[in-house]
């Protein structure tokens, strides 16, 4: 069975870059999955809508949602094919357990799933089905949406969330000492709730994480984490395989739920 893995993205200047952090994604598929998988899930923090939709496109185009913070123009194609009939599967799955979810056909790749896709399968061969974000549900919707996917790890399908558990980008620019301690509290707090299966806490993040609302001021990132949390469930075990921090403002930390 394979595990479901949450990555932050970070900045998206990473993807031209040889770092500690882009060769750990780089090394995944030969250390942590091990396995081709049949199909990648994958949920966008960069796709919002008020109801879960599904990717259903055969031949995804690649957005460039190139942000402000860079000057690197986007040159990079990941010409990645869908799966109808996968994407039909998730779709069950949620109908099944009450979660109400639309196929879409026209929705390209965002630079949340093609940055993360490009490093772990460069040769793009490997069918994706893209997943968008409610962020107007609560934490425990989202930790719902995930367990009630958790079966399409049994069948080699890889569920991939792909956002940020401190994402403050409009501090990013600020000198890394004016940040004080305040990121690594907070993804501390997390690591905690995690390794401890406290969902509860998790929850109500916003009241009771130090810096929280410094931390994420955009809910969207965080999302997927708790998506892909909720796909591990059955077994309640969190694994963080990395951390590091960019500008002070942004972690690198990736989770691995089995």
């Amino acid at each position: 069975m394979l595990p479901s893995l949450f990555l932050a993205h970070g900045l998206p200047t990473l993807i031209y870059e040889n770092n500690k952090y882009t060769r750990f994604l780089r090394n995944i598929p030969t250390t942590i999955i091990r396995s081709v998988p049949r199909a990648v899930v994958v949920f966008s923090s960069h796709w919002e809508s008020n109801q879960l939709e599904i990717c259903s496109t055969i031949n995804y185009k690649t957005m460039q949602d190139s942000p402000k913070m860079t000057e690197h123009p986007y040159n990079i194609a990941y010409p990645a094919k869908g799966d109808i009939g996968i994407a039909l599967e998730i779709q069950q799955s949620l109908l099944e357990e009450g979660i109400n979810a639309t196929l879409n056909d026209t929705r390209e790749l965002d630079l949340s799933a093609w940055f993360i896709l490009h490093l772990l399968y460069p040769m793009a061969n490997i069918p994706v089905i893209l997943i968008s974000i409610n962020p107007n549900l609560v934490l425990e919707e989202q930790y719902r949406i995930g367990k009630a996917i958790a079966l399409a790890k049994t069948h080699d399908i890889l569920i991939l969330g792909s956002g940020g558990t401190v994402a403050n980008l409009s501090n990013v620019r600020l000198p890394i000492d004016q940040h004080g301690n305040r990121a690594m509290l907070f993804d501390n707090w997390i690591k905690e709730q995690i390794e401890t299966w406290n969902i509860e806490k998790l929850f109500i993040l916003d009241e009771l994480a130090p810096y929280a609302k410094w931390a994420v001021p955009a809910k969207a990132q965080i999302i997927p984490l708790i998506i892909t949390m909720g796909a591990g469930d059955k077994l309640k075990n969190g694994t963080l395989l990395h951390r590091e921090y960019m500008h002070g403002s942004l972690s690198l930390s990736a989770w691995c739920f089995s």
